[in-house]
């Protein structure tokens, strides 16, 4: 069991645009909500329009999604939500049937050429498609344009590396698009409508460990986004495409003898990469749109923070990291149900990019967050029930700044009050308190028994302000 330390710990994140919800924001909607039940949720709101109430509803489908990389993202997310649903007996059939709409729905013609490395993460959910269909699916002969595309047009990225003619840009986004879907196709069909011969398994794990030996940092087992980012930054969510790529290659060939030694290459590099992503969380558990420079990049971002939490929590259930790794993910997962509205919408995820930024985005949602984060909560179900009801939780209270009390620079505002928003908030804390807005680290806030003390937002600001404590 969690051992409880003496005080409660209590951090504060001012944000300025920050999500507009009333008031009080501290348990959230969804905060007793199993992890299925609020991966449902979001994933009707996504595909439906509307959180639907009963697992076995299958309302008309109206595909409204495409074949590109932030959508094929989402399909593999929901693929992976109907697979965890089946598991423990309540499958949703709602999601196979969108599945099977999306993958037989025809706005501009398919195949359609692929001209472009992104446009291959489609073969992830095309080969998922193909094993629920059976025996004589068309789904895995509709992937063959993307092995010609793979095998025969060469990018400029790969030029001088020495791996074959495959095409390789070498942004660390492409972990995440192209070696999973040759893996998983080589676990389908072997060597099938391949034109070198090679099982798709072997192309996956050449893919992986080019793609390591260019952009990998070994001082931190983490990616640089491309080689003209190297020691610039090391982006939140790129890292998260490298290290879900790499478990969804993994689960392709872990059981399969004939790739033992790839299979534990792979799981050096996400334990390493584990390690840091543990010492460099954020004070709410998470991870900021670039990893190790919280200082310049303030914001919880939460589709990088979904594919770790993902990759983390599943690497905990097989026993591959100790137990401890359990309590990091139900952290960061707690901070994700907090980002989640009522009406089952996903916040805090920075739009397409390929670096961090830090501009607000609080209110934003994009389609590939929604698939990491329905990935991340499949795996979270999976933790065994009492360590989830054990997990380090984070509560949240959101006042306004036209509610603080003001003196210059400094604000405060009376306990009295956060308890009133919160009955459960602590009276006497010992706090130790982080403030922060977009772009900037702002001075350590005091408090004592009485008020919390914020020392350096702008003055007057009238922004939101996010009170976290630990409870």
């Amino acid at each position: 069991m969690r051992s409880r330390i003496g005080f409660q710990q209590i951090f504060i994140l001012a944000l300025l645009g920050c999500w507009m919800l009333p008031g009080k924001i501290s348990a959230g909607p969804w905060d007793n909500a199993d992890p299925l039940t609020v991966a449902r949720a979001v994933a009707d709101q996504e595909l439906f329009g509307r959180v639907i109430a009963a697992d076995t509803l299958r309302p008309k489908v109206k595909v409204h999604h495409d074949w590109n990389w932030l959508d094929s993202t989402l399909m593999s997310g929901v693929a992976g939500l109907y697979d965890r649903t089946s598991e423990v007996g309540q499958p949703v059939g709602r999601y196979l049937d969108y599945l099977s709409a999306w993958g037989a729905h025809d706005p501009g013609g398919y195949p359609i050429p692929i001209l472009h490395g992104d446009l291959v993460c489609a073969g992830q959910t095309y080969i998922w498609l193909d094993q629920q269909s059976g025996k004589g699916s068309k789904h895995l002969a509709e992937t063959d344009g993307m092995i010609d595309f793979i095998l025969h047009s060469r990018s400029w990225g790969q030029r001088g590396t020495g791996y074959n003619n495959y095409w390789m840009r070498f942004w660390n986004d492409d972990i995440h698009m192209i070696p999973p879907f040759l893996a998983a196709r080589g676990k389908a069909a072997g060597n099938q409508g391949i034109p070198n011969g090679k099982d798709g398994r072997t192309i996956a794990m050449e893919y992986a460990r080019a793609y390591a030996e260019v952009l990998r940092d070994p001082s931190t087992g983490l990616f640089w986004h491309d080689r003209g980012t190297i020691g610039a930054y090391q982006w939140g969510r790129g890292n998260g495409w490298a290290a879900a790529g790499y478990l969804k290659v993994w689960e392709a060939i872990k059981d399969d003898p004939a790739y033992a030694m790839d299979a534990q290459w792979l799981i050096e590099q996400l334990v390493a990469m584990s390690r840091t992503l543990k010492d460099n969380r954020n004070v709410v558990g998470v991870w900021n749109a670039d990893v190790r420079n919280r200082q310049v990049y303030t914001m919880p971002e939460n589709s990088g923070s979904a594919f770790f939490i993902f990759v983390i929590a599943r690497l905990a259930n097989e026993g591959i990291l100790p137990p401890e790794y359990w309590s990091v993910a139900l952290k960061g997962w707690h901070f994700l149900k907090l980002s989640v509205t009522d009406t089952g919408e996903l916040m805090r995820v920075q739009p397409v990019g390929t670096g961090p930024v830090v501009s607000d985005f609080e209110t934003n949602s994009e389609t590939y967050g929604i698939g990491a984060f329905l990935l991340a909560a499949t795996e979270i179900s999976r933790i065994p029930e009492k360590a989830r009801a054990t997990g380090d939780n984070v509560e949240c209270i959101k006042v306004e700044g036209k509610d603080l009390e003001w003196s210059g620079n400094s604000a405060s505002i009376e306990l009295s009050k956060l308890r009133a928003l919160q009955p459960g908030f602590p009276s006497q804390p010992e706090l130790k308190v982080q403030t922060v807005i977009p772009g900037k680290r702002l001075p350590t806030t005091s408090a004592d028994s009485s008020r919390v003390k914020i020392v350096g937002l702008p003055a007057g600001y009238f922004g939101p302000v996010h009170i976290f404590y630990q409870p």
